[in-house]
């Protein structure tokens, strides 16, 4: 039979093991939370415009145009949940992409997140960013 003493020292052993593991990295499949800062820049078209968001991961952000303004905010919690879904939801921010097509006067749009970053043209959007640049042009 094994001592009381001897159990809470297998029991505390075991604890510190397991807090002492190196976290889990962190992946795009979470839909109810951002995992990392996103930033999102929209530049060029006709007017040589450039629009740039950055957004914390509480929702917090900041909008700067190349006129020099700016403006901050805080998305909701129910907004920052549906940003996270729609970024989760592309499965594009697994790797870097880059959807092209030539053509004059387009706006490039690049969204960074989770370590990656996805640019698409005017012309050239995936199905699966239609969405997420939606909302994110929405805030401009």
């Amino acid at each position: 039979m094994i001592s009381k003493c001897l159990r809470l020292g297998l029991a505390v052993l075991i604890l510190l093991v397991s807090a002492c593991r190196a976290p889990a990295a962190p992946t795009a499949a979470v839909e109810n939370e951002l995992l990392t800062p996103v930033s999102f820049v929209r530049s060029g078209g006709f007017a040589g415009l450039t629009d740039q968001i950055e957004i914390a991961v509480d929702g917090a952000y900041t909008i700067s145009h190349n006129d020099g303004s700016s403006e901050s905010g805080h998305l909701a919690p129910d907004r920052i949940q549906e940003l996270a879904s729609l970024l989760a939801q592309s499965q594009l921010f697994d790797s870097d992409h880059s959807f092209e097509t030539p053509g004059a006067d387009q706006f490039v749009y690049t969204i960074t997140y989770n370590g990656h970053s996805v640019t698409a043209v005017d012309g050239a959007i995936p199905d699966d960013l239609v969405e997420v640049l939606d909302f994110l042009t929405a805030l401009i």
